[in-house]
């Protein structure tokens, strides 16, 4: 048997947000036979393998900027914070329905859109679905804000066998066996 447990292995990078401990815990075992199953003829070997491996990583992902987007107490949705990844400027929010009706388009006053515009399944995933940034980010909070942890495992299991036989010319026929001239 192999084994490394998780005190043997370096804490895991921490990109700025708390980091899990480390969670490695690494074997490797297994076992072999073999032998005559009948004297000078016949032989068998077998073995067997086993892994199993559970870990922990960690990634910078990107979610939405949530400090950047705030739920006014009356249902109103306010995007004034929301900068530009790129220029650092605030990102305008335009009004489709205004777009439709007049084929051009408009901002919403402020940039933020009356609750009675709002989709409550759009509001319930941005709040509900994706988690709040734990870093500050790069490009004005957009990318690199959240640090994510995912725990693996991976098991495998290897089994082999063999057996062998030893022809000799006792054991085939006349007809089977050929010479070199």
């Amino acid at each position: 048997e192999f084994f490394r447990p998780n005190n043997t292995a370096a804490q895991p990078y921490s990109f700025g947000a708390s980091e899990p401990p480390g969670a490695l815990k690494h074997h490797n075992f297994g076992a072999t036979i073999g032998g005559p199953i009948k004297k000078d003829k016949l032989f068998f070997f077998g073995s067997y393998e086993g892994f199993r491996l559970r870990d922990r990583f960690s990634e910078l992902l990107d979610v939405p900027p949530a400090g950047q987007i705030k739920y006014l107490p009356n249902g109103d949705v306010d995007l004034s914070g929301m900068i530009d990844p790129i220029t650092g400027n605030q990102v305008p929010i335009y009004d489709p329905q205004f777009y439709a009706d007049n084929f051009y388009s408009q901002q919403f006053d402020g940039n933020i859109i009356p609750a009675d515009r709002v989709s409550p399944a759009g509001k319930a995933i941005l709040q509900n679905f994706f988690p709040a940034p734990n870093l500050p980010g790069i490009l004005n909070g957009w990318y690199q804000n959240y640090q994510g942890s995912q725990a693996f495992s991976q098991n495998n299991n290897n089994i082999d066998t063999r057996v062998d036989f030893n022809l000799s010319e006792h054991d085939a026929s006349p007809a089977s066996i050929t010479t070199a001239t």
